[in-house]
């Protein structure tokens, strides 16, 4: 693998991200390509300079983060033989965009849909979602590069063009793995927005006789969603599991005092204390659990990752409920907990939350506890 950059007019940000691949990555082969303005030219002269069989395809704004998980795009890419890339999230000022389109062709006008393809997961547990077109932070074949060169007359607004040359091809799909993410800053030096206000969507339609619309999220009807609720413990996420109990969600096994799956809780029990994850054991209980369910238990604050590929099946939203540190630990330590213990306690268990709430990768909630009532009332239960 190789890390292919290209960069125009930005040497602060460039240094910046080869920086945070050496930190990361400090045996990454790293190409770096001057564009001159075209894109599509630096592109296709890195995949040419490039003699690993994958290439990373980054710009110049980018920086490596705790996020970047290379190996499991490499994971997804060598498991998966439908793919010529696998891309993952831009993380931009605290906002994750995770971009995956398929085309809809019909007469003279392309649009760009999100993608409803099948969730998949590789043996070791990588969550992807294949698509047509993604963002261009991604791991891909070289050879599907060189033998598909971007097209040069084409120095900015090649996105669509190449996405659509792949997949008209009939050859090839990409895919998002939304838990990989990557930090976008977005750097504008003196000129930059001239020079990227260029257009040469005209082009494109030309090409290819077609009116490409603008990507738009395709909606249909479904049923309540199975619901995961996430949370620190003591954080008023047993009464939230039971208010959603009373409007229709499914408990299961849940046990009177808590809410609890008491097969879940055995799966993350056993997890925590043997560092082995029973898949079939958490299948069998996520089988038994009437949909659409709703599953809480603390422990998913340290286990979550472990879940996800015996949750793609059911991909349930997450529910994350936070609430003052301070009421938290109060909390535990009215059940005896050593005030110092429980403080530790709540900030490992908070800042775990966080991270599983931010690489979850499907639909997600986040509000707090004191306005669970507000949050339980978004849920239009007749849809």
């Amino acid at each position: 693998m190789a890390a292919c950059i290209t960069t125009y007019r930005r040497p602060a940000a460039l240094a910046r991200l080869v920086r945070s691949i050496e930190r990361r990555y400090p045996r990454l082969t790293i190409l770096i390509q001057h564009t001159g303005g075209n894109l599509s030219w630096g592109r296709n002269q890195l995949a040419r300079a490039c003699r690993a069989p994958n290439l990373l395809l980054l710009e110049d704004d980018f920086e490596f983060s705790e996020e970047t998980d290379l190996d499991a795009l490499l994971d997804i890419l060598r498991h998966d033989d439908e793919l010529a890339g696998v891309g993952g999230s831009l993380l931009e000022q605290g906002r994750r965009r995770a971009w995956r389109h398929n085309f809809d062709v019909f007469r003279d006008r392309a649009a760009l849909r999100e993608s409803d393809y099948e969730w998949r997961a590789t043996p070791a547990g990588a969550i992807y979602q294949p698509c047509h077109a993604m963002l261009n932070f991604g791991l891909f074949r070289r050879d599907v590069m060189t033998e598909l060169p971007w097209d040069e007359n084409l120095p900015l607004s090649e996105h669509r063009d190449w996405y659509f040359r792949l997949w008209r091809g009939g050859r090839w799909r990409v895919a998002l793995a939304p838990h990989v993410g990557i930090l976008h800053h977005r750097d504008r030096p003196e000129g930059y927005r001239e020079d990227r206000s260029r257009s040469f969507l005209h082009r494109v339609r030309k090409k290819h006789g077609l009116r490409f619309q603008s990507p738009e999220a395709h909606f249909s009807q479904r049923r309540r969603p199975n619901l995961l609720v996430l949370g620190v413990g003591h954080a008023n996420t047993t009464i939230t599991t039971r208010q959603l109990a009373a409007l229709g969600w499914n408990v299961g096994d849940a046990d009177q005092e808590f809410a609890e799956s008491v097969s879940v809780r055995t799966v993350n029990q056993q997890l925590l204390a043997s560092k082995r994850f029973d898949a079939r054991a958490a299948t069998e209980a996520l089988r038994r659990a009437p949909a659409p369910w709703v599953l809480k238990d603390p422990r998913f604050a340290e286990t979550l990752p472990h879940w996800l590929s015996v949750l793609l099946p059911h991909r349930p939203m997450l529910l994350w409920i936070t609430k003052s540190s301070d009421a938290v630990v109060a909390s535990y330590a009215r059940r005896g907990v050593d005030d110092a213990r429980a403080k530790s306690i709540v900030a490992a268990r908070e800042e775990a939350c966080r991270k599983h709430f931010e690489r979850w990768p499907w639909e997600k909630l986040h509000f707090d506890a004191e306005q669970v009532r507000a949050a339980v009332s978004m849920f239009d239960v007749n849809r």
